[in-house]
């Protein structure tokens, strides 16, 4: 019985010994370096002794803006990250693999430098796929992480057009500056736009890169890392200009409507409550989703339109409410003497004209070819209602002369 378990041993280590032999030296080389780290671990670094410092190299490739979300402050984009460093466990002499130089491993199986994102704005780690690691027989590692970033970023709306900063801070989670060191791939200082895919509504000013040395005062290690400055502008396409302006702008047009509705029609009050609250809504939605990244002009045409229409569409329904008590409150109630006056005097100007009361004796006195222009008129025949419109058309002129202003001033 003895003998049968050792014939069956050493039939299975010569199989095993055979099957090895039988490997190229990819498979041979691959095999080795897995079984030393899974002996050996992929948490310390790879140096030769305590006192090297691993020097891990990284770049930035933007593939594509994906969303500039202005309400939240966050950078949605899709980049790839390349890593490269030296691992003194991964060198090899090509001659005794069949020279074989280069040989790719899953980075699971090795060591990795645990770099994260400092103002990420969600908890997803570096890359969003398994990838395969770059290794030749130097030692050097090449690893590219294709992966969906979301940072924060500061929106900067005193300038016009707007201007987006979304850097994107790289630094070693654990490690300080004594035991690893950062420097830029290829010392490309700046993040890599070969294959950049355009958007259509941000541009890109400016991709620089720079690395920063911070110290701590509780320690003396220092901390580097490597900041991507990525600055977006928006642009002020036509399209967007005329989704933005067009319903402000048609909204607006019916505020002269509001002004010259009789105060006594109920189709006044409708029409400026509607007014006003489509007004509120569409400039709420143009300061969020336009304004911000227009010019000057456009974001004073919209301003314009949308917070004089609330003014004057809220002014024309506060006055008629204003009717609408006195004729509750007193109906024979008539305005101030010398409020007659100055509607007699000007009321023409306006189309305004007296109701045909009968006027009394003494008014009678007071008209005749020496009473004057301002006492042409039997002005204590008016009434609250003439006020009202002479008001409401006050506005209209005034709104009038303001939209020819502010179309000669963004021109």
């Amino acid at each position: 019985m003895k003998s049968i378990a050792v014939i069956f041993c050493i039939v299975t280590v010569v199989a095993a010994k055979l099957r090895y032999t039988n490997l190229n030296g990819a498979e041979k080389l691959t095999q080795e370096i897995r079984s030393f780290y899974k002996r050996s671990g992929t948490f310390s670094l790879p140096v030769a002794n305590v006192s090297s410092r691993q020097v891990v190299k990284i770049g930035l490739a933007l593939i594509k803006v994906l969303d500039v979300d202005t309400k939240k402050n966050i950078l949605k984009s899709q980049a790839w990250i390349r890593f490269q460093w030296s691992d003194v466990h991964l060198k090899w002499d090509p001659a005794e693999y069949g020279g074989v130089e280069v040989v790719r491993i899953p980075n699971k199986f090795i060591w990795t430098p645990d770099i994260a994102v400092y103002n990420k704005a969600n908890n997803d780690p570096i890359g969003d796929v398994e990838t395969m690691a770059v290794v030749d027989y130097t030692g050097s590692v090449l690893l590219i992480k294709p992966t969906h970033l979301s940072t924060q970023i500061y929106v900067d709306r005193q300038k016009q057009p707007v201007t987006i900063y979304a850097p994107i801070k790289l630094a070693s989670w654990t490690y300080d500056g004594f035991e690893l060191d950062l420097n830029f791939f290829d010392n490309k200082k700046e993040i890599d736009l070969t294959d950049y895919i355009q958007n259509n509504e941000y541009k890109i000013i400016d991709h620089s890169a720079r690395k920063n040395v911070k110290y701590y005062p509780c320690c003396v290690e220092s901390y580097p890392d490597l900041t991507f400055n990525l600055t977006l502008s928006r642009y002020s396409t036509w399209l967007t200009c005329f989704v933005a302006i067009a319903p402000v702008i048609t909204v607006s047009l019916l505020v002269p409507f509001v002004f010259l509705i009789n105060p006594e029609n109920p189709s006044k009050i409708t029409l400026a409550i509607g007014v006003l609250i489509t007004l509120v809504v569409l400039l709420t939605n143009s300061q969020n989703n336009y304004i911000a990244g227009s010019s000057t002009y456009s974001s004073l045409f919209i301003l314009f339109y949308g917070v004089f229409g609330i003014i004057a569409a809220s002014i024309s329904l506060i006055l008629t409410c204003i009717l609408g008590l006195f004729y509750q409150c007193n109906c024979n109630s008539k305005p101030p003497a010398c409020v007659q006056k100055v509607l007699s005097c000007i009321g023409y100007l306006l189309c305004v004209r007296p109701s045909a009361d009968q006027p009394d004796q003494d008014e009678k006195r007071q008209t005749g070819p020496d009473a004057g222009c301002c006492a042409v008129s039997n002005y204590s025949s008016i009434s609250w209602k003439d006020v009202i419109i002479f008001i409401d058309r006050s506005f209209f002129v005034v709104f009038l002369i303001l939209f020819i202003a502010i179309a000669i001033i963004t021109n």
